[in-house]
């Protein structure tokens, strides 16, 4: 199976790229940093590819190329960053992320795993435990950008049919 993980020099996207990698699997592994470090002992094994989240046509010229059957998309600017520059984290985590999921059913890919997060609820959970049912009610422009995700990959899995999931670390 074809593999494409944006943010795959990451914590952990480099850790599903060396899992991927010891199946067999043809894995692609798309960054926007140099360092390559986290790959340490699989980077000849997989394809490698420079890209920015936040310029737009990069996600598409990626997955119109590789053509992956499946997508794990890591990439994204965090808290801290984007506190700072909230229009580079929009552009990154939003307006990206739109055309990743649909570059991503243009090229025919089956499955997008998308790693979302807590900061999703905000800081007021109404306490005890925390479940699909949790309000989600962010205190950060990061954790709007991935409530939008969800909600993105829930309309393009009832409309198209994409297997899409999103884990809340």
């Amino acid at each position: 199976m074809t593999t494409l993980i944006t943010g795959g020099t990451g914590f952990i996207g480099a850790e599903i790229a060396r899992m991927l990698v010891g199946q067999g699997e043809d894995v692609h592994v798309a960054h926007r940093s140099g360092n390559l470090g986290r790959l340490e002992g699989i980077a000849d094994q997989v394809q490698l590819h420079q890209f920015d989240l936040s310029v737009p046509g990069s996600a598409s010229a990626l997955l119109a190329k590789v053509a992956p059957e499946r997508l794990f998309h890591f990439g994204a600017i965090l808290t801290a960053p984007g506190e700072e520059d909230p229009q580079a984290l929009l552009q990154a985590n939003a307006a990206g992320f739109i055309e990743t999921i649909e570059a991503a059913r243009t090229a025919g890919t089956r499955q997008m795993i998308f790693a979302s997060s807590i900061g999703t609820y905000g800081r007021d959970t109404g306490g005890g435990t925390i479940n699909d049912m949790t309000l989600q009610r962010p205190h950060s422009v990061y954790g709007v950008s991935k409530v939008l995700g969800e909600n993105l990959g829930a309309y393009y899995r009832h409309k198209y049919g994409l297997d899409f999931r999103g884990l809340r670390y």
